[in-house]
């Protein structure tokens, strides 16, 4: 169909990918995968600010003072990265970076692929052959219990988000010509980790407990070295739920979604139907795809999956670049907002073309069922959505739990309010517990 670009990525992002992937999965003994770099680079910057010299004890830290560390440390960070971003314009930025996108989410399928397939490779499209091989091997490797690819794909991937909402919060300090090589970019996708590192450090700093605080340390190699304690646990805790499935369907589940498509005008499976259809114009195994809007307009209506409102709908739900990302005060903070996340909204909206990566909105689209049940995706015509969603959803366990225990001769009950008993109200409240359970025994 006339007027659909396809962005190739470069071999070398390609062959960058691949790199980080395999060393970032331990695979190779031996080798440094980005966190050790990002964390060199933490460790220089920390050395250089003096910070070693001042025998630092978070455990006799405030929280406003453990702020201040961090955002010093930041700050320094940051300013290598705008020494490296301004060689680049914002158009290669982000054609490198939701090219990566597309890349692991590419390889993220062929992971995770539940079915043992030979995949089509095109002729035209080199690059296949060597994302194809590195995710067989990845695969078998994770099929094996051998690594957990969760840690390596969820590693990049937040280094590559951060990466593309940092070039759209800072349009002003990009240059409009093209300029470096890919060993530029990775240097900036390592100060990119580097922040993501931080952030991750900073919120578990607050987090832990005096005891815990006391055995966070600085390190000129390391950073800022998190304790071993929550290292081992992280571990279990990845070990525990590498198999786990995070349900999105019970008997309810057509009441909640038909309530959605109600106020929005399209359903979760209505754009998996799209994204599924060979009739399409854009194709799922284009890395990048640079898309005039009325043709994707088109495209989805000419399937006659979708009704024109809910196209519209359904689009600005999956536009990163929203107006509520361009109002938001810290754009480049991807924590505790799925809505600011290219993973979860995989669009770029330009003047006149929407960039984006097939694979990774295919992505997104097996997590909109989640982003609607998580109530990220705002429905304003649909007044007990919110009700709804918590009734049949949040709380469906609770009581298939209650009548299980009532069945075996246990009493309990639901939404047990404990600040209405004195006793265990002025208990909690002097251990400054939540007051309010959902299940009372």
């Amino acid at each position: 169909m006339a007027g659909l670009k396809l962005q190739m990525p470069s071999p070398e992002m390609v062959a960058s990918i691949n790199k980080l992937m395999i060393c970032d999965s331990g695979l190779v003994s031996g080798v440094k995968g980005i966190n050790q770099f990002s964390e060199n680079k933490i460790g220089k910057v920390i050395s250089e600010l003096g910070l070693l010299k001042m025998n630092i004890d978070f455990s006799k830290m405030g929280n406003k003072d453990v702020k201040v560390l961090f955002k010093l440390v930041k700050s320094q960070i940051d300013d290598n990265l705008n020494l490296k971003m301004i060689n680049h314009s914002k158009e290669e930025l982000l054609v490198e970076f939701m090219s990566a996108m597309g890349i692991l989410s590419y390889m993220s399928a062929l992971i995770y692929d539940s079915e043992e397939q030979d995949y089509n490779i095109d002729p035209g499209y080199g690059y296949q052959h060597a994302i194809i091989n590195t995710g067989k091997v990845l695969r078998e490797a994770n099929r094996s219990n051998v690594i957990d690819a969760r840690t390596s794909l969820g590693e990049l991937n937040a280094t590559l988000e951060l990466g593309i909402n940092v070039v759209l919060a800072r349009d002003n300090y990009l240059k409009m010509n093209s300029g470096s090589s890919m060993e530029d970019i990775e240097e900036i996708l390592v100060l990119l980790n580097a922040k993501v590192i931080l952030n991750q450090t900073y919120e578990a700093v607050l987090m832990a407990d005096e005891v815990t605080k006391k055995h966070f340390m600085l390190s000129k190699e390391y950073g800022i070295q998190i304790p071993n304690e929550i290292n081992t646990a992280f571990s279990k805790y990845i070990v525990d739920s590498k198999h786990e499935i995070l349900k999105t369907q019970n008997e309810y589940s057509d009441e909640i979604f038909n309530a959605f498509k109600k106020g929005k005008s399209y359903s979760p499976d209505e754009i998996i139907d799209y994204w599924m259809s060979d009739e399409k114009a854009v194709k799922t195994d284009n890395i990048l795809s640079i898309i005039p809007k009325k043709l994707l307009r088109l495209d989805m209506k000419c399937g006659k999956y979708i009704e024109e409102n809910g196209i519209t709908n359904a689009i600005n739900d999956f536009v990163l670049n929203s107006n509520d990302f361009k109002k938001a005060v810290n754009p480049e903070n991807l924590i505790g907002d799925n809505n600011r996340r290219l993973l979860r909204s995989p669009i770029i909206e330009t003047e006149s073309y929407y960039l984006l990566s097939p694979a990774t909105w295919m992505s997104a689209c097996k997590t909109l069922k989640l982003r609607i049940l998580n109530r990220d995706i705002k429905i304003k015509n649909v007044g007990n959505f919110n009700e709804l969603v918590k009734a049949k959803y949040d709380e469906y366990y609770l009581k298939k739990i209650q009548s299980t225990l009532a069945s075996n001769g246990i009493r309990a009950n639901t939404h047990f309010d404990m600040s209405k008993h004195k006793e265990i109200k002025d208990y909690f409240e002097s251990k400054r517990q939540i007051v309010k359970f959902k299940l009372n025994i």
